[in-house]
């Protein structure tokens, strides 16, 4: 037998190697892991289960499809198969109990334990922990190069990661659980994770969607414009964050389009083109991040390609619609450039686009489909740039009745046709 459907369960037994299972002639073993996992435990005489390094899942499927769990097998020495391409990088490992054993477990940390981690470098089943105070000593956790599997950090004291001094690698199994989670941690202002370089997600295939939640810290937590770009692959539940430490290079701070400068990479504030600003949307063809809201409005311009480099939007002001196309009468394609790739608001659900009084046939380009940024067949970057579309143009028409730039108050009757109601926000 080469390959086996359904799991491996071995407990309990007097066996003292995995060599039971003989691999084909192209030395591997085929093993489709669920519903049962991988379950080495309490063999009190196993001291070999290196079969273990020809084993390889079926095709389409994945090892992290199930968990893998060696513990209690007293005799076992896991050192040598622990960087083996069957175990690095398992997500829902957990080794203990063994005579020698793989990392650390990650989501089994308390305080009273905390000094037991001084040593680990890599942790399996993510990295959790809860209740952690201001007083509570985290050098132990300093060593940690890898994380695989989700980081969540809820209900602690704490004003940074800057603990996790080494930690590099951030490795998931997304599915549809969050993988990335700072939740009720009110003295937090920080990420400080400055070490990270490398998230890879081995379900990308077939869960594209990193989801992240980041709520309820300091109401001054900010992330700079480097951490922004870390997590472009990410969707956010919630974001209540603010945005800190720039390039300067290419910065630019909105004021107006006639004052704006040439050559702007990047734009702190709502972006405002208006009637007599075609004559200076050429500044804009090399924007690539855009800190702030989009509003065109009452000019002649009949397409957006002065935008074609704009690649991310972030807009934390619940407040305010992430983007307004308003009374733009020439306008028939208001794609905005093509590498737009995700769009940061506070709240995931909270991301609207008003478009309204432009050109009739402002979507036709789309088949009528409200859509700013195009067809593509990715569904990760179209999932994480959707907008919530409303306005004449998409739907229900929008009566703007006082509505500040600065964000000073944005007030707006939804307009619901054949019904007796208004609703204010």
């Amino acid at each position: 037998m080469s390959t086996l459907v359904g799991g491996i369960r071995m407990e309990n037994s007097n066996l003292s190697s995995f060599s039971f299972l003989t691999p084909d002639k192209n030395n591997e073993f085929r093993l489709g892991c669920k519903p049962n996992g991988f379950i080495i435990e309490n063999n009190s005489q196993l001291t070999d289960i290196g079969g273990l390094q020809n084993m390889y899942p079926l095709m389409f499927e994945s090892l992290n499809m199930c968990q893998f769990r060696i513990v209690n097998n007293p005799k076992l020495d896991l050192e040598s198969l622990c960087w083996s391409y069957q175990l690095r990088d398992l997500v829902n490992l957990a080794t203990e109990g063994n005579l020698k054993n793989c990392g650390c477990q990650g989501d089994q940390i308390n305080i009273s334990s905390l000094s037991n981690y001084q040593s680990c470098t890599r942790f399996y089943n993510g990295l959790v922990l809860h209740d952690i105070t201001n007083t509570t000593d985290l050098s132990s956790l300093s060593n940690v190069q890898t994380v695989l599997g989700k980081l969540e950090i809820r209900n602690s004291n704490i004003q940074n990661l800057s603990f996790l001094t080494n930690l590099k690698y951030f490795k998931v199994y997304a599915e549809s659980e969050t993988i990335f989670n700072l939740q009720d941690n009110p003295e937090m202002t920080r990420l400080g994770l400055s070490a990270l370089e490398e998230f890879e997600n081995f379900n990308y295939e077939t869960y594209p969607f990193q989801t992240g939640n980041i709520e309820n810290l300091h109401p001054d937590f900010c992330l700079t414009e480097d951490e922004f770009n870390f997590f472009d692959s990410f969707h956010f539940i919630n974001l209540h964050a603010k945005a800190c430490e720039f390039d300067e290079q290419g910065l630019c701070y909105f004021e107006s389009m006639d004052k704006l400068p040439n050559n702007c990479l990047t734009i702190i504030g709502n972006l405002v083109i208006e009637s007599g600003d075609e004559e200076h949307i050429n500044k804009l063809i090399r924007v690539y991040t855009l800190f702030g809201t989009l509003i065109i409005r009452n000019t002649q311009l009949v397409d957006f390609s002065f935008l074609p480099k704009l690649t991310l939007i972030i807009s934390l002001n619940d407040s305010l619609p992430v983007v307004q196309i308003l009374s733009n009468k020439n306008l028939t394609n208001p794609k905005i450039g093509s590498s737009v790739r995700n769009i940061f608001t506070r709240s995931f659900y909270n991301r609207v686009a008003i478009i309204q009084d432009n050109h009739p046939n402002i979507f036709n380009y789309t088949n009528g489909t409200c859509n700013l940024f195009g067809v593509i067949v990715n569904e990760m970057i179209i999932h994480r740039r959707s907008l919530n579309y409303t306005g004449g143009d998409c739907g229900a028409p929008v009566v703007l009745g006082s509505y500040s730039v600065e964000g000073c108050r944005f007030f707006m009757i939804l307009v619901l046709f054949s019904t007796e109601y208004f609703i204010g926000f």
